[in-house]
C-alpha cells in the first residue's frame, strides 16, 4: 500500500471541532426548527435567544463570515415571529427596539465565538511550530515519530531520523535559524519531515526509507548545507542518523536516543554522518 507525501503528518483536530458537513446540516435544521419552534411557542415563551445556538456553530466552523451571516438570517426570522405575534397594544416601535437589540446581541456572538476560534487555532499551530525557524516543534515531531514507530512496525517499512547540529563556535549570521531550514527543507525529499529539537539542533523524518537510502539522503543534506554556510567558524555540520526497521519494539524517545548518541560520535568527525541501524 502506497503513502502519500504528508499522509504520516496526521491532522490535529481542536477541540469541540466538527466536520463542515456536518455544520452544514445542523445549521439546515436547527435555523429553521428554531423558526417553527418559536412562531408556535407564541410570544409569551419567546425562543429568540436559542438563535444563539446556530450562530455560534456557524461563526465556530465556518468563520466570521458565516457567523455574521447566520446572525442576519436569525435576526431576519425573529423579526417575523416579533412582528406576527405582537402582543395586544405593543407598538411597532418597541418591536423594533427589540429587534435591532437582538440582532446587535446575535452579530455580537458571532463576532466573539470566531475570535475564539481564531485563537485557538493560533495557539494550536503555536504549539505545533517553532515560530522562529518554521519548523515543526519538538513536542509534534515526537507525535509523529511515534505515529511513524507504529506504522513501521505494522507494515515493516523502514524509516530513518537524521539530527543536524552546527558546529560552529562564532560566525552565525543574523536569521542563522530560518536560513537554515529553509535550504535543508529544500534539499530532502517530498513528505519528509523537519523539526527543531533544540536550540540549533534540527530533527529530518525521513518515510518509507531504507537504511542504505537513508545515508545517502543525510550525506548529501550535510554537504549541501555545509556550502551554503562555509563562512561558519568551524564550517560544518553534523550529522546523525537512526534507521529503524520495524521488526522491534521502538518508541519516538528510543529513536531518538540512539539518534542523540550517535550525534556525540558525529560532533568529532562532522566530514562525514555518523549512522547507527535498529531492526
Amino acid at each position: 500500500m502506497k503513502i502519500s507525501p504528508g499522509e504520516h503528518d496526521l491532522r490535529m483536530a481542536l477541540p469541540r471541532t466538527i466536520s463542515e458537513r456536518a455544520g452544514i446540516v445542523l445549521l439546515y435544521l436547527l435555523i429553521p426548527g428554531l423558526l417553527i419552534l418559536d412562531y408556535h411557542a407564541g410570544r409569551e415563551f419567546s425562543l429568540h435567544v436559542f438563535y444563539l445556538a446556530p450562530i455560534g456553530l456557524a461563526a465556530w466552523t465556518f468563520g466570521m463570515g458565516a457567523g455574521i451571516a447566520t446572525a442576519g438570517l436569525s435576526s431576519a426570522f425573529f423579526a417575523f415571529v416579533a412582528f406576527a405575534q405582537r402582543f395586544e397594544g405593543q407598538t411597532t416601535g418597541s418591536v423594533w427596539w427589540e429587534l435591532i437589540t437582538s440582532t446587535f446581541l446575535f452579530v455580537g456572538c458571532a463576532a466573539i465565538v470566531a475570535q475564539h476560534r481564531r485563537f485557538v487555532s493560533g495557539a494550536a499551530e503555536m504549539a505545533r511550530v517553532d515560530p522562529e525557524s518554521g519548523a515543526l516543534s519538538s513536542r509534534e515531531f515526537e507525535r509523529l515519530l511515534n505515529v511513524e514507530a507504529r506504522r513501521a512496525r505494522r507494515y515493516s517499512r523502514p524509516f530513518a531520523l537524521a539530527l543536524l547540529a552546527d558546529v560552529a563556535r562564532t560566525g552565525k549570521p543574523k536569521g542563522f535559524i530560518g536560513a537554515l531550514v529553509r535550504v535543508a527543507a529544500a534539499n530532502v525529499r517530498e513528505g519528509d519531515t523537519i523539526a527543531r529539537v533544540d536550540g540549533a539542533k534540527f530533527g529530518v523524518l525521513m518515510i518509507e526509507c531504507p537504511p542504505d537510502q537513508a545515508i545517502v539522503a543525510a550525506e548529501r543534506l550535510r554537504k549541501v548545507l555545509s556550502a551554503n554556510f562555509a563562512a561558519l567558524d568551524p564550517p560544518g555540520f553534523a550529522v546523525a542518523l537512526a534507521s529503524y526497521e520495524g521488526r522491534t519494539p521502538l518508541s519516538a524517545g528510543d529513536l531518538l536516543q540512539a539518534a542523540e548518541t550517535r550525534m556525540n560520535t558525529a560532533r568529532l568527525s562532522p566530514e562525514k554522518v555518523s549512522a547507527t541501524r535498529i531492526s
